[in-house]
């Protein structure tokens, strides 16, 4: 194996100094010289530190930098096409494409590729923006849930806003998510916050304020009247479209080795309120496990930094159409009556999360008010009343005509004098 890479500097010498990439290059032949860097890249990513790694070391950084630079440069598009999950024929050179392996592992093992090229400012902004959005719906759709796992570290290192050797700020890192709520339907939006649900899953953080700011453009796009139909007011055609993997050479849309189905959209039987009541419900559910991945401190009030945003969020989604009243059809099972239950209820959690406990009393208009007595007091209080009641004497009532002399009608005194 060492002599192997070894012998693999000659390689490299002769790319650098016989395929110099020209405007007049052949696609095909570019793009199978790219996929087998690539694959060099990533067999290479671990080397021991004594003079053999530090040579090949030499060779990324001295020869191949500035030629894969000439690359992006003069022909964008191909290296971008040598990134993607499913790349074109003529670059699937080496490593997993020339084994039997199953749609996850070539999911797994091309997204590590990828990761191989990121300490050489190969990735740049422009790059990871064309082709993140396609690596995070074929990790969605091709790789179960018990192969994330093998996913998470790569994900986590990449996506880490502080530590991440992109050396993207955390707005850069996440464009390529925030472009998607920006003026786009419900469909786009749903496929994005797919992704999200996947990420919160594996406990990756999204920076709170902004995922609040991407949701806030998410509805902002929904109430709006006409979204992607046609044109939008200013007149600019839509930039933005749901991502779909291409496949060739007799892989097909069916179910992969864990049953996924690439494209499933679960938005296709739905009617245009239930779409947005889905994409709602999706938006809550992601913030409510992005509270708890971040761990933040619960009980803060309406008042606290997450709580205002939070709100203003919840009273936009409030004035949308697809949370009126609507009348059930029929004695079926009613779609839009359980997915407005699913959304009060995620609306319930999340202001149980952010609200006190205890309801802060107000002393200045409690002085005010004089308490209320208890049940029990009051309960003592007619007792008490009953038993006095019973104790009184009876008075006598008097008829004030008794005395009157009626033939006279004088009145008679009798008068005891004392002897």
């Amino acid at each position: 194996m060492e002599d192997r890479r070894l012998l693999s500097r000659y390689g490299v010498w002769l790319i650098v100094g016989l395929c110099t990439p020209t405007e007049e290059t052949p696609i095909p032949l570019l793009g199978r010289l790219l996929g087998a860097l690539c694959h060099w890249f990533s067999a290479t990513q671990y080397l021991p530190d004594d003079q053999q790694g530090a040579t090949i070391e030499r060779l990324k950084s001295d020869y191949l930098h500035s030629w894969l630079q000439e690359i992006v440069k003069n022909h964008f598009d191909v290296f971008v096409s040598c990134l993607l999950p499913h790349p074109v024929e003529y670059a699937k050179v080496g490593g997993h494409w020339d084994t039997l392996a199953s749609k996850s592992d070539h999911v797994k093992e091309g997204f590590r590729r990828l990761f191989c090229l990121v300490p050489y400012d190969l990735v740049t902004q422009q790059v990871w923006e064309k082709v993140m959005p396609h690596w995070m719906e074929a990790i969605h759709n091709e790789v179960p849930e018990k192969d994330l796992v093998d996913l998470k570290i790569t994900l986590s290192k990449l996506l880490d806003p502080e530590m991440s050797p992109l050396g993207f700020d955390s707005m850069q890192m996440y464009s390529f998510i925030a472009a998607r709520f920006i003026n786009t339907d419900e469909t786009i939006q749903e496929q994005t916050l797919s992704w999200l649900q996947l990420l919160s899953s594996l406990s990756i953080t999204i920076p709170i304020y902004q995922l609040l700011e991407m949701f806030q453009d998410g509805v902002k796009a929904l109430l709006r009247k006409h979204v992607i139909v046609k044109k939008d007011d200013k007149g600019d055609l839509p930039t933005v479209e749901a991502v779909e993997e291409n496949y060739s050479d007799g892989e097909t849309n069916e179910p992969g080795d864990d049953g996924k189905k690439p494209y499933d959209n679960t938005l296709e039987n739905q009617t245009p309120p239930e779409q947005t009541l889905t994409c709602f419900i999706l938006m809550f559910d992601v913030f409510y496990k992005q509270l708890d991945v971040q761990e933040i401190e619960k009980h803060k009030g309406v008042v606290g930094p997450v709580s205002i945003p939070f709100l203003t969020l919840m009273k936009e989604m409030l004035r949308s159409p697809c949370l009126a009243p609507h009348t059930c059809s029929g004695d079926k099972y009613c779609t839009t009556c359980d997915l407005t239950i699913t959304y009060f209820q995620l609306t319930m959690d999340i202001l149980a999360y952010l609200l006190p406990l205890l309801a802060i009393q107000n002393n200045r208009v409690a002085d005010m008010i004089p308490p209320e007595p208890d049940s029990s007091q009051m309960s003592k209080e007619d007792s008490s009343k009953d038993s006095v009641t019973e104790k009184m004497p009876e008075k006598k009532i008097t008829d004030p005509s008794a005395g009157k002399d009626p033939k006279t009608d004088n009145i008679q005194v009798s008068v005891s004098m004392p002897q």
